[in-house]
């Protein structure tokens, strides 16, 4: 939908007298427009228009050019209105919920990937966290990658239109995770000047680590969600087509006393678990971890795929050949553990199993609201991270490329880095992890440095296990 400005000059407590359009019969996107009615609002570009879902059991048949009458959009949201969210939750499996951008139900609040066609579901799940100040449409928080970042933005679901601050600019995205929580688990708490309350909660990272918290801020006369950037000393919200900063701001925090996934102490309580190192016996005569089966990845359907129902039988998916590019000696490259095959020339080999001797890489992972670096087993096609006493499994995660000549291990202990110290990930309070290693029974495993536990932390054999002693992963500088 376009808007036609009126005639005659805008009115003189314009802020962007730059960004007015020029009368003409066509606007710019990302110019602000204005309406009869005094007050602003940005012009949001042509979103592409996703694909629809098909139904939880479809059968995807390529080359088949009719299918039923019904329009397939309005027949799925029939659906999503009909089932809403009881009827997905007893009805879908783990994996094909995972697939659908529906994760599991965290304490407090989560994150779900979606695109700007948010499904009925999440979109019932997500916080409101401001409005748009033109017509009043709601503005929910999301955060998504972009230029080596996980940038906390805006989302306006009735506009399908995502955007994030980043270099002076208002970037669109399609493809991010969007805040879930329910009201009464956050507030907000007035803040400024970068600083953020002890427990706020965090969002993203900049490429060189630091950690990315939530804002927002009243702009005209919308409440705008964005990011607070605490080295640069403000928050900075998208609008307009511009990255605009503000000194002063609202931060989201959970409630105080809030079980946010504190650690209830650096072990598991005893009696409750098997020792730390307990590994699985298999057929050869040395001890190795019992790797826990892996959920099977739901197959997409090809870009231009037309769904049928009822139809039993398909020809074999063509191969897909990955093409990677590390752009830097230093670099993190999203996979999963079917795709990470492709990076096993690029990734860097930080250890091995002792049972077999085959190579571990290091990954990071979003799990429960923190960011963790963890190991891949890509002969395996299996890849984990610790937490929480556990050795979690993981299936979407970044690979560490690097070349050698960039990086080396130096040994540390206690909670300490080396000065140069890549950091990795970061806890759901904002403390940065690093990627550490160690050597356990016959394997030497890549895992996390948590400063302020004192240790390092490893997963093995379904567990999280802390070493004192470690080595670090650090830059080569000079």
């Amino acid at each position: 939908m376009s808007y036609q400005p009126p005639s005659g000059p805008p009115p003189p407590y314009s802020p962007y007298p730059v960004q007015h359009p020029i009368p003409n019969p066509y606007v710019q996107p990302g110019t602000i427009t204005y309406v009869t009615t005094p007050v602003y609002m940005p012009a949001y570009p042509t979103q592409p228009v996703p694909q629809p879902q098909p139904p939880p059991n479809a059968t995807y048949v390529t080359n088949i050019y009719q299918q039923s009458t019904s329009d397939p959009v309005k027949v799925v949201e029939k659906v999503k209105e009909k089932v809403k969210d009881r009827v997905v939750a007893s009805t879908a499996s783990a994996s094909s919920r995972i697939a659908r951008g529906i994760l599991s139900n965290l304490p407090g609040y989560n994150w779900a990937s979606t695109t700007t066609n948010v499904p009925l579901s999440i979109k019932l799940k997500a916080l409101v966290a401001g409005k748009e100040g033109w017509d009043g449409s709601q503005l929910y928080i999301i955060r998504a990658r972009h230029a080596g970042e996980l940038i906390p933005g805006k989302l306006s679901i009735k506009h399908r239109a995502a955007y994030v601050p980043h270099m002076g600019k208002e970037v669109p995205v399609h493809n991010f995770e969007i805040f879930c929580a329910r009201t009464n688990d956050v507030h907000w708490v007035t803040s400024s000047h970068g600083q953020v309350p002890p427990g706020a909660i965090a969002a993203g990272n900049t490429e060189n680590g630091d950690t990315l918290y939530i804002a927002r801020v009243k702009h005209l006369n919308s409440i705008t969600p964005g990011k607070v950037h605490p080295n640069h000393n403000c928050c900075y919200i998208s609008f307009g087509g511009k990255e605009i900063s503000y000194a002063t701001y609202e931060v989201l925090y959970p409630p105080p006393g809030a079980p946010y996934g504190v650690y209830p102490g650096q072990q598991p309580p005893p009696g409750s678990y098997a020792p730390p190192g307990t590994v699985t016996y298999i057929q050869t005569p040395v001890y190795g971890p019992g790797y826990p089966p892996q959920a099977t990845p739901v197959p997409q359907p090809p870009p231009n795929a037309t769904y049928v129902t009822n139809i039993y039988q398909q020809p074999p998916a063509d191969p897909v050949n990955v093409v990677y590019h590390v752009e830097s000696d230093i670099d993190w490259v999203q996979a999963t553990t079917v795709t990470a095959r492709d990076l096993q020339h690029k990734a860097l080999v930080a250890g091995k199993e002792g049972w077999d001797s085959s190579p571990l890489c290091v990954i990071r992972a979003h799990h429960a609201g923190e960011f963790i670096p963890g190991k891949l087993a890509i002969k395996h096609r299996a890849a984990y991270v610790p937490h929480m006493g556990k050795e979690v499994p993981v299936h979407n995660f970044e690979v560490l490329c690097a070349k050698p000549h960039a990086v080396r291990w130096l040994t540390s202990g206690h909670g300490q880095v080396p000065p140069g110290a890549i950091p990795a990930g970061n806890t759901h309070n904002g403390e940065p992890l690093y990627i550490a290693r160690v050597k356990h029974l016959n394997s030497l495993t890549p895992g996390k440095v948590h400063p302020s536990h004192n240790c390092a932390y490893i997963s093995f054999g379904g567990k999280e296990i802390s070493y004192k002693t470690y080595e670090v992963l650090c830059k080569i500088v000079g």
